[in-house]
C-alpha cells in the first residue's frame, strides 16, 4: 500500500478514533503526555519512530532480507484486483482461482473475482477512508517527513511507489490560439 496512504490510515484508526486505545496500550503505556503528543502527524512519526508496529512498520522490513532475492511481484493494495489478475495470469492459475467465487454482486448475483468487490468488508470496522482526507491531516511538511521516514519503501525496486504529491495543487492553463500549455504546481 502506498506509503503515505498507509502511514495515514494507521494514525487515523490507531491514535485519532477509540480513544487513542490502540497507542496507550500498545506504545504509550498510559502516559497521557505520549498520546497528546501522538495527535498530529509529526507527533505520531516521532512515535512512530520509537514504537514499532505493524500497522505502521516501513514495508520492506516486513520481509526478511533474505527473502527479498527470490521476489519478482508485489500486488498493491490499490491495485489488487488488476495485480492479482496480472500474477494470477502469469502463472496460469486465473481461471481456476481468480476469476470467479470470492463475492457475489448485490445488484447482479455475478461471481466476482479475487478483489473484485467494491466494498470495504474487509477492512470492517477498521477502514478509515484515509484516501479522502489527505487534505485534513498533511500539511507540505509532513507529507515530506512521512516520505522520508519510509524513503527505504520508496526506494524499493519492487514495490514500484510514486511520490506523489498530495498537497499540492496543480492547475492547467490552456491558450487555444498558441495552442500553449502551462502546468502550475504549487502546496498548500
Amino acid at each position: 500500500r502506498n506509503p503515505k496512504a498507509r502511514f495515514l490510515s494507521a494514525f487515523l484508526d490507531k491514535v485519532v478514533s477509540n480513544d487513542h486505545l490502540y497507542i496507550r496500550d500498545h506504545c504509550c503505556h498510559f502516559n497521557f503526555a505520549c498520546i497528546d503528543a501522538a495527535q498530529t502527524i509529526p507527533g505520531f512519526l516521532k512515535l512512530a519512530a520509537v514504537c514499532t508496529d505493524g500497522h505502521w512498520r516501513r514495508q520492506h522490513e516486513r520481509v526478511d532480507v533474505k527473502y527479498w532475492p527470490y521476489m519478482d511481484f508485489v500486488l498493491h493494495a490499490e491495485t489488487a484486483a488488476a495485480d492479482a489478475r496480472t500474477l494470477l495470469q502469469h502463472v496460469g492459475a486465473w481461471d481456476k482461482y481468480g476469476a470467479s467465487g470470492w463475492a457475489r454482486d448485490a445488484a447482479t448475483g455475478k461471481s466476482l473475482a479475487i478483489f473484485e468487490s467494491k466494498d470495504v468488508q474487509g477492512a470492517g470496522e477498521h477502514a478509515t477512508h484515509s484516501e479522502w482526507k489527505h487534505w485534513q491531516w498533511y500539511t507540505p511538511e509532513s507529507e515530506l517527513q512521512v516520505e522520508a521516514f519510509y524513503r527505504s519503501d520508496y526506494e524499493n525496486p519492487l514495490f514500484h511507489f510514486v511520490h506523489d504529491c498530495l498537497t499540492c495543487i496543480t492547475t492547467t492553463n490552456e491558450t487555444t490560439s498558441n495552442s500553449t500549455s502551462t502546468t502550475t504546481t504549487t502546496t498548500n
